[in-house]
């Protein structure tokens, strides 16, 4: 294992998140969560101020006084900020990743051989920490970067295949466990540690040393997997041989713990795999081996059942995403080549309901707010659409430009990744930059990376 020097650190690790959900974020015309007063979202840095007494009611109406026992425990990340932080010049952004508990943007960043993981604060729009090592960071827009269930540690791919470990703001260690791989370590954490795709479940406390033996092989495709948390297994699909036949995979639900496997089933012929943000539902495109028009599949992650199927309005799928719950998915459809790039259709399927054609362009990509009741659609123009998935109507749309890259060129143009961080925060993350909104459009901070 290798380890890293610690970068300097505050006395203080940051507090308690700044923002708590009071009510479904769209709601009566977009009701803006998080607000502290009429004239919108708060900004503040520190945490949201205790009721007073006379503020607080139980059932029967008079007033009551919170005790210290009563009031939830303040959040500690254990994440110590970097005094005088900024963004390292010319580092690029490779993969991002979310905190699971605070409103926190992390970016995987690389200049050559330098590397550096930030992390963002959306709902105050503070650069919280640089942590930088001498290696690159992240993989390709992978989804790579990800907090453990704590929310204290954190890992990402590094030195190419590598699994870098961070605590406390600091890189801790580099664990390889693919060896001469072109391409990216998929991996989850499970409870205090981390299964990869190369079978191998091991602890990345530091100064423990990762030669461990693969556990069962599995031969888990290049979309890897995503932990599924409400069977506490990886679900994921895998090739039944060396030789790859897309037609014949199957997907797998595998307890890396138990070093068992959930269920195996033949999926056919699916492109496209993608999962639910908490990993409960997978997604995919089937186009039929005779020809004629695709569809798209929902499956149940629990069962690896197909649970639902959708037919396209135009015949071919395109970008598409399943909320949490699985009773919402959102896609778009073009006409099949040579025709594609002229016609675009964009479809919301909600359980039980016909579908709805949304008013959109070609998408970039699409969030979902955290209690599923609203969903953001990034176009090909920079304009998000924000859209009440209850009554399937568009409640505001806001314009985010991609800013100058490094030197004052324009930018790239086409990579984008859209985050709805927090009740009440967008943010868009380009190669060399980000930029957080609030939820009425105004634009709460914007990062470029320095040339």
């Amino acid at each position: 294992m290798r380890v890293f020097p610690p970068l300097p650190s505050a006395s203080e690790p940051l507090g308690s998140p700044r923002c708590r959900p009071r009510a479904p974020v769209l709601a009566l015309g977009m009701a803006l969560a998080c607000s502290t007063s009429a004239g919108g979202p708060s900004s503040e840095t520190g945490p949201a101020p205790r009721p007073a007494a006379s503020d607080v009611h139980d059932d029967a109406g008079p007033a009551v006084t919170p005790s210290a026992s009563t009031l939830p425990p303040a959040f500690d990340p254990k994440w110590p900020a970097t005094p005088d932080a900024k963004w390292p010049a010319g580092c690029l952004v490779w993969d991002v990743g979310v905190h699971p508990t605070l409103p926190w943007v992390t970016l995987a960043c690389n200049k050559s051989d330098f590397g550096a993981i930030l992390v963002i604060d959306a709902q105050s729009g503070a650069l919280v920490s640089v942590s930088t090592a001498d290696e690159t960071v992240g993989w390709a827009n992978e989804g790579l970067v990800l907090w453990d269930g704590t929310g204290t540690r954190l890992c990402t791919n590094a030195e190419g295949s590598g699994i870098a470990l961070l605590e406390r703001a600091a890189f801790v260690g580099l664990n390889h466990v693919a060896d001469a791989r072109d391409g990216a370590t998929h991996y989850a954490w499970v409870d205090h540690r981390i299964y990869t795709d190369t079978n191998h479940l091991f602890d990345p406390e530091r100064g423990v040393h990762f030669d461990v033996p693969a556990s069962r092989e599995l031969r888990w495709t290049i979309d890897g997997f995503r932990w599924n948390a409400s069977i506490g297994a990886v679900v994921g699909q895998v090739d039944p041989t060396e030789d790859v036949v897309v037609a014949a995979r199957r997907l797998v639900a595998y307890d890396p713990a138990r070093d068992a496997v959930l269920y195996d089933r033949a999926t056919g012929d699916i492109r496209n795999v993608q999962w639910s943000g908490n990993g409960r539902w997978v997604l995919a495109g089937q186009r039929p081996p005779s020809g004629g028009p695709a569809e798209v599949l929902l499956i149940d992650g629990n069962t690896g059942r197909e649970a639902r199927r959708f037919s396209p309005k135009l015949g071919d799928y395109g970008r598409m995403s399943v909320s949490d719950e699985g009773d919402v998915v959102v896609a778009s459809s073009h006409r099949p080549a040579p025709t594609a790039a002229i016609d675009h259709a964009t479809q919301l399927w909600r359980q039980g309901k016909p579908p709805v054609e949304l008013p959109v362009r070609a998408g970039v990509d699409i969030a979902w707010s955290p209690d599923g009741s609203g969903m953001a659609w990034l176009d090909e123009r920079r304009t998000i659409t924000l859209v009440d998935v209850a009554t399937a109507r568009v409640v505001t749309t806001l314009s985010a430009p991609e800013p100058k890259a490094p030197g004052g060129s324009e930018g790239e143009g086409g990579r984008a990744e859209l985050l709805w961080v927090g009740p009440a925060r967008l943010a868009v993350v380009g190669f060399h930059y980000v930029s957080v909104y609030a939820l009425d459009g105004s634009r709460v901070a914007e990062f470029v990376a320095p040339s």
